[in-house]
């Protein structure tokens, strides 16, 4: 330990990460007795002037209940086999708040904040917000980036040596987090937070009791909105323990879209409960592609849209063969009778998600195609024409090496269909 001015100063490798609970709260309350300084904001229903302090970077312990790291918690909890409780049991030993500070570069990383305050040697300008014993709550991030930054270079960057911080008066959890949704959240739903991070906390307040009215008011949405995040949520959590990725958060960042669209699109199936399962089959093979944002989004409408004709076809391309009779199981459990759906998502959980990805997507290409000319005049002569094309096209590849199983019994069905056009045709 050293002095710096009048502040105890521990050195950073000696107590990286916090100083224990009996010293963070006897420092702060001597420094707010002797302070002059205050920042004012609206805490429990009205507006507090905060004492602000300034003490070591070394003082502070992250406040684990941080929104933004949730599911970034849960998603360490998963991939490194530990305790449901890891970070809650003991929140501000080391070992957590290293943890903690590993999460919380994760986030700084991708959003290049060290590059903000390395550039022009940028200092501290509003304080971070603490509770009494020392718990930030407003500046996670910032106070992260400063820890990084003064322990690569403690010359370069020792205005990190001390950080200010202005001291709530308690350390109610109730206040707290409502302070959190009202500097961090609720101000344009906060583009730094990911849309699982802002739905986790509104997932809390409504477990808490809060109806979605209520929600709306305080995150200053719409109701659908706040049932939107909820069931999004939800679903992307069912999702994630279906493709034995339970709580791995990270691979939904991009899918919020996507996840709203097949919430919203799968309630139009429900007096249709076999397109409903394959429908929910495709997007649940639709979320684990490279495809993300506004291209997944409008793949998962346009499967809504030709569900029928997608069945069709996958029933066809993966050579289904529909059992005799329905498993009694599946008929106790919501199914139909009919045992072509089953068949098919069976046939998909034993084929190339790419082929099966192909497949569809060529399928609404021929759908969108048929819609387009389906107002033309001349729609049947033109599809008459590409059918003709195609036939050329099989001729002039004919070799004896090429695949004839099958061929003769689609030729009888290409004739039969022709019949159908020449009766049509008189």
């Amino acid at each position: 330990m050293f002095v710096f001015g009048r502040l105890k100063i521990l050195v950073m490798n000696e107590m990286e990460f916090g100083y224990p609970l009996y010293k963070r709260e006897s420092e702060i309350q001597e420094l707010t007795e002797k302070s002059n300084e205050v920042y004012s904001i609206q805490y429990r229903g009205r507006e507090r002037p905060l004492k602000v302090i300034e003490v070591s970077i070394a003082l502070p312990v992250y406040r684990i209940e941080n929104g933004r790291t949730i599911n970034l918690q849960k998603e360490f909890i998963a991939k490194n086999n530990k305790s449901k409780d890891y970070f809650t049991a003991d929140p501000y030993s080391i070992e957590t708040q290293k943890a903690q500070h590993e999460l919380l570069k994760k986030l700084i990383e991708k959003e290049k904040l060290l590059d903000v305050f390395k550039k022009d040697k940028e200092v501290q300008h509003e304080p971070l917000i603490c509770d009494n014993c020392g718990v930030i709550v407003n500046g996670n991030r910032r106070l992260c980036a400063w820890r990084e930054l003064y322990k690569f270079d403690k010359q370069t960057y020792n205005h990190f040596q001390t950080v200010k911080l202005a001291v709530l008066p308690d350390h109610d959890k109730n206040g707290i987090a409502d302070l959190e949704i009202a500097l961090q959240i609720k101000e344009d739903l906060k583009l730094d937070y990911t849309w699982h991070a802002i739905a986790s906390i509104i997932k809390r307040e409504y477990d808490a009791g809060l109806n979605f009215k209520e929600l709306a008011d305080k995150f200053r949405r719409t109701p659908q909105e706040i049932r939107d995040y909820i069931e999004s949520y939800n679903y992307a959590e069912q999702h994630l323990k279906a493709i034995n990725a339970t709580d791995q958060w990270s691979l939904m960042d991009d899918s919020y879209f996507a996840l709203k669209e097949i919430v919203n699109r799968r309630k139009s199936f429900d007096n249709n409960i076999n397109h409903k399962i394959l429908f929910e089959k495709i997007a649940e093979i639709m979320l684990m592609t490279p495809a993300q944002g506004e291209r997944l989004f409008r793949t998962i409408t346009d499967v809504a849209k030709f569900i029928e004709p997608i069945q069709n076809k996958l029933e066809k391309v993966l050579d289904v063969t529909p059992k005799d009779e329905p498993d009694e199981a599946d008929v106790l459990l919501g199914g139909t009778e009919d045992t072509t759906v089953p068949a098919i998502v069976n046939a998909l959980n034993q084929t190339k998600t790419d082929n099966i990805i192909e497949t569809i997507k060529e399928e609404i290409k021929i759908q969108k195609e048929i819609v387009k000319d389906k107002n033309n005049q001349t729609y049947i002569i033109s599809q008459i024409d590409k059918t003709i094309t195609i036939l050329d096209n099989a001729i002039a590849s004919l070799n004896d090496q090429m695949e004839k199983e099958g061929i003769i019994e689609k030729l009888n069905r290409i004739e039969e269909k022709c019949e159908i056009l020449r009766n049509w045709a008189k």
